[in-house]
């Protein structure tokens, strides 16, 4: 876990040094979440499939499924980076069965944030190079947020 966070901190500091920007997507319980790069392959850096706010994904669900702001599932990073990692564009759909279901009664959505890199920056899961990561336009599924 410690590498991971380790992981992270040295990436956005790769990325602020370099004017590139992540690029954050979400998709809403039983919808399909969709990465994809212009340029280049992609990289989850973040994921979460659970809920953290009150306000992602509540149109026309009831408080009481969306009032839980404790919802983490610690394996999504891996899950998204299995079926993400290296390719020019993945679709994941945001369900149970795919994530597990760390908390009953909760409606989730998968929360995530990846960049665009080069070939050859995924190895080793190591960004390099000062021109490894770029800002390309990039298409997002289109999810109900409300």
């Amino acid at each position: 876990m410690l590498v991971q966070k380790l992981s992270w901190i040295i990436l956005l500091l790769f990325l602020c040094q370099h004017g590139a920007e992540a690029k954050r997507t979400v998709a809403c319980e039983g919808k399909s979440l969709r990465l994809s790069c212009v340029w280049g392959l992609i990289k989850v850096i973040k994921a979460n499939y659970g809920r953290t706010d009150r306000t992602t994904c509540t149109y026309g669900k009831p408080a009481h499924q969306t009032s839980n702001m404790r919802c983490f599932l610690g394996t999504s990073l891996h899950t998204m980076s299995i079926r993400c990692d290296g390719r020019k564009s993945c679709s994941v759909p945001a369900v149970n069965s795919v994530f597990s279901n760390p908390c009953v009664g909760t409606y989730k959505y998968l929360d995530v944030h990846y960049v665009c890199v080069k070939k050859d920056a995924l190895r080793g899961n190591q960004i390099g190079a000062s021109d490894s990561v770029h800002s390309d336009p990039v298409t997002v599924s289109k999810s109900t947020w409300k």
